[in-house]
């Protein structure tokens, strides 16, 4: 039998993905080397999902900045008002953005629940949804009133755009492995229960260590599902289809296979 010591972090991702039998192997890894595996899992997935979903759209648009001079409406922002050659509405990345200076004011009620982050802008004013804060800004442009923002202005803050966004994608990474390890505590408590009922328990730990293993096809799958723009994984549906074949993938780790009569 392989050395656990020996296990590189391919083959414990090979193992994961297609060798549920041997994920017992996995639970004499060190502590650092799982440690090590979610992280590096986690930014694959922040690699796959956000920053896949950002660099698809700024190729779409032929870069950052002709968006911003050629693809945006011409705006201006002066004397405490916005204006547009014509209103937009599209999303940048996972961010939801719209604009309409035909509008007088915007606020909470122009946030929808299917986005979790958005920014929308009306002659007056902008609101801001964002998940990252876990919060909602509402900004009135009459405290503005000496300022005076167009397209010209908004291409030059690019490079300080694009390091606001590098730490937005930071948090975003952040989350991604805190909502990662949410769903394998979840799927770990399930799987005790399990184990207490068969008379046969083990320890939390391991479990959990399990279950982060138990975890990767599905997070996968479901991250590539949405890069690709496929509603279904983003539904309740997959929620639970994913719950159910990581607990399934788990139970078959930590049955003994019955050997051959």
């Amino acid at each position: 039998m392989q050395s656990t010591e020996k296990i590189s972090v391919w083959e414990q991702l090979r193992i994961a993905c297609t060798k549920p039998r041997q994920y017992k192997k996995l639970l004499n890894l060190k502590k650092w080397k799982v440690a090590i595996f979610t992280l590096l899992l986690g930014l694959v997935i922040t690699l796959l999902g956000p920053v896949m979903d950002l660099a698809g759209f700024a190729v779409s648009v032929g870069g950052p900045e002709n968006f911003v001079m050629n693809r945006l409406p011409a705006f201006e922002l002066k004397n405490g008002q916005l204006t547009l050659d014509h209103a937009v509405d599209f999303n940048l990345g996972g961010l939801h953005i719209s604009a309409d200076s035909g509008k007088k004011k915007v606020g909470t009620d122009d946030f929808d629940e299917k986005y979790t982050d958005e920014i929308h802008f009306s002659k007056n004013n902008m609101a801001i949804k964002t998940s990252v804060m876990g919060q909602t800004i509402t900004k009135n442009f009459n405290t503005m009133k000496n300022a005076s923002f167009t397209n010209r202005d908004l291409a030059n803050l690019l490079p300080l755009i694009y390091f606001m966004t590098f730490i937005a994608l930071l948090f975003v990474y952040g989350g991604i492995l805190l909502q990662y390890l949410f769903y394998c505590l979840l799927v770990s408590w399930l799987v005790s229960l399990n184990m207490k009922t068969r008379n046969q328990p083990m320890a939390f730990g391991k479990i959990f260590q399990m279950s982060i293993y138990a975890r990767v096809p599905c997070e996968l799958i479901g991250t590539i599902g949405l890069t690709a723009g496929i509603s279904f994984f983003t539904g309740i549906v997959w929620i639970m289809v994913g719950y159910l074949v990581s607990y399934q993938l788990m139970i078959m780790g930590l049955t003994e296979k019955k050997p051959k009569e």
